[in-house]
């Protein structure tokens, strides 16, 4: 009897358990065949854009071609214009060379004077810009000194008042200590 109650017992625990692996099939099945779907979307659109760049490739490639026949047709006229151009290049050269020789070595000398006159400046100026430092320097120790003697007159702005508040102080007490004088001589003479 105990063996058929525990018999019983694993049967239903086996067939919940079977029933909870369908459920788990059923739901991975049901996973699977929506990532097969979403994939068969994703590959028919790259399918679909595939065959639009195969299309636009194919009118580009035209097109590079005409272009590269009429690029090999204007390096040919090019080649024409440069052998003319470099004849006119070396006579032009030789004029140039010939009538702003004298010019460029006139101007070389002047910029050789300007170097020379800015360098004395910049080092004029590295000089000021020491000197400024140096200054500035000074300036901020000004500046410390001034902070620090606000800070000490203000001490002494609180000390002076605490002095005369014991001055006022004291007098009061010399006054309380004549009266109190007075009233013992008294008391001693009424004696």
């Amino acid at each position: 009897m105990l063996f058929k109650k525990n018999t019983e017992e694993v049967k239903q625990k086996v067939e919940e358990a079977n029933a909870l692996f369908l459920q788990r099939i059923g739901e991975l099945n049901s996973t699977i065949q929506q990532s097969h779907d979403s994939n068969d979307n994703r590959l028919n659109s790259i399918e679909v854009q595939l065959q639009q760049l195969t299309l636009r490739f194919a009118g580009e490639a035209g097109k590079l071609a005409e272009n590269l026949h009429a690029i090999a047709k204007a390096r040919e006229d090019v080649e024409r214009s440069t052998r003319s151009f470099s004849d006119v290049q070396k006579k032009v050269e030789l004029v140039v060379q010939e009538q702003l020789a004298p010019v460029i070595k006139e101007s070389i000398e002047k910029l050789k004077l300007d170097a020379g006159q800015y360098a004395q400046v910049k080092r004029e100026i590295e000089q000021i810009s020491v000197r400024l430092n140096e200054l500035s320097e000074q300036v901020l120790k000004f500046v410390r000194i001034a902070e620090e003697v606000k800070h000490a007159d203000f001490q002494l702005g609180k000390y002076a008042a605490e002095l005369e508040k014991a001055d006022h102080e004291k007098v009061k007490l010399m006054k309380e200590v004549d009266d109190l004088q007075r009233l013992v001589a008294r008391m001693r003479r009424e004696r």
